[in-house]
């Protein structure tokens, strides 16, 4: 009968202890996961099962990222009020895929470094840096042919400033991909021929892995860019630059139809500097939906363009420009576009959408623009010859012959230079031309007659420094052109 005593007590000890180290999974605190119906404790949101907070997240090492790192998207606003063109409620969008979360931020305190500008695009300029893509879109296959990073040479080279990658052929430009950090060097004339459809092209740098090296196209040629990606945003020959420095590429005969953020050169650019690269040459042309330019669909924060041009056709919806669709808080010189541009929202012939923020203005200067700007549809009235809007900007000697032009309504009169403004500006010795646009007025600039336009004394007597432009009968039809 002890025996039996002990033994039950000792029974009993174990399953005490057994219990003592069980406990109930714990949920809905930051790092832990959801409750089962997808929500958190203390307005923690729900992402991939996890419970996180909204103002931090982590990097890949576990360090806490700031909430400035973040990219914002302003929502459809009201344009007209007493004072002109303000924005409406600003809503900022966690880094995360769960977009049906939104954090309300008071205007008073967004941070104007913070901001980008209400383009009216609502999710198409909200940065994901949880989107995934397959294998096609990462380049591990290219025109049915197996592609390997582990397997890519490049030309010669070690990557390095003073020993850059060589670039010679189409395979080797595909393979730039895998070394995202490096730096590059063009060799000879590129055919992308055999990037064939359906999709052809795959950009070089996305979110998840962007383009922050250098790439040097020492005047050789890029032919034949097809991409046909139109729900893929970043399109271009590169997806997505950052901190990045593109110089002396040339492309010809581009054939794009991308979504959001879409240009020839580059889909996006941030913190870049693009310098004396050009889309030219040939038939073809770029279609996208918002943001979108013959060489840079979207430059943002401190992004630099200087001595690049576009002669490409491009059409979208929402921010579309002949050079660059959405140009804010970035610096344009000595550059120019010559395709049409049409859209329905904030088109202009050089960008359509200009701006900075009250500490950093958007600077354009030493620019025109000359192809024929369409608004296709609607009654938004920001669209011009050279910008469709420009806020906290400034554009100085720079001139326009685009044509405007309204499908469905009259033609306006008052387009000659820049569509619309807010906040403050500033214009000097900026001219467009009367009878080319078909405009009396333009905001920003002095309506000329052609034959003013095409006269020497039209600018000397501005200030226009000619050792930076030039004039000749037989050049650029006989206005201004813009020396090498």
């Amino acid at each position: 009968m002890r025996c039996y005593t002990v033994l039950i007590l000792v029974l009993i000890s174990l399953l005490f202890a057994g219990c003592s180290k069980f406990k109930l999974p714990q949920v809905g605190n930051s790092g832990e996961p959801c409750f089962d119906n997808g929500t958190c404790k203390d307005g923690l949101l729900c992402v991939d099962g996890i419970c996180i907070d909204p103002e931090k997240r982590e990097g890949e090492d576990g360090e806490e990222i700031e909430d400035t790192d973040y990219f914002h998207n302003i929502d459809d606003a009201e344009y007209e009020d007493d004072n002109g063109f303000i924005p409406d409620d600003i809503k900022e969008y966690p880094d995360n895929e769960n977009d049906d979360e939104e954090i309300e931020v008071d205007k008073e305190t967004f941070s104007d470094e913070e901001w980008i500008p209400d383009d009216d695009i609502d999710e198409d300029i909200l940065i994901d840096d949880d989107f995934t893509v397959d294998d096609e879109e990462t380049g591990d296959e290219d025109s049915g042919d197996e592609f390997s990073c582990a397997a890519a040479v490049l030309g010669g080279g070690s990557g390095t400033s003073i020993s850059p990658y060589l670039v010679s052929m189409p395979r080797h430009l595909d393979e730039v991909r895998c070394f995202p950090n490096a730096h590059f060097e063009q060799t000879a004339d590129i055919d992308l021929i055999d990037y064939l459809p359906p999709t052809g092209w795959v950009p070089i740098g996305d979110l998840t892995e962007k383009f922050t090296g250098t790439y040097d196209g020492q005047g050789f040629i890029i032919r034949n860019l097809y991409i046909n990606n139109p729900s893929k945003e970043y399109q271009g020959l590169f997806g997505y630059l950052q901190n990045s420095v593109i110089k002396n590429v040339r492309i010809e005969n581009v054939e794009i139809h991308g979504g959001s953020m879409t240009g020839a050169l580059a889909g996006f650019a941030l913190k870049s500097t693009i310098s004396k690269c050009s889309v030219e040459g040939g038939s073809g042309s770029i279609k996208g939906n918002n943001n979108v330019g013959g060489l840079i669909g979207y430059s943002y924060d401190g992004s630099e363009i200087t001595r690049s041009h576009s002669l490409i056709d491009v059409e979208g919806n929402e921010n579309v420009g002949g050079l660059v669709g959405m140009s804010y808080w970035s610096d344009i010189s000595r550059s120019y576009s010559r395709g049409s541009v049409s859209g329905n929202k904030f088109i202009g012939g050089f960008a359509g959408y200009i701006m900075g923020n009250s500490t950093d203005k958007a600077y354009i200067e030493n620019s025109f623009s000359r192809g024929t700007v369409t608004r296709k549809s609607g009654e938004n009235p920001y669209v011009g010859s050279f910008a469709g809007i420009i806020s906290f900007g400034e554009i100085h000697y720079s001139y326009s012959t685009s044509k405007v032009v309204y499908n469905g309504f009259d033609n306006p009169v008052d387009k000659g230079f820049v569509g619309g403004e807010t906040e403050v500006n500033s214009f000097s010795a900026n001219f467009f031309d009367i009878g080319e646009t078909q405009q009396t007025e333009g905001i920003g600039a002095e309506g000329k007659t052609t034959p003013e336009m095409k006269s020497h004394t039209t600018y000397t007597g501005s200030g226009w420094d000619f050792e930076i432009w030039g004039m000749a009968s037989m050049v650029n039809d006989g206005y201004p052109y813009l020396k090498n």
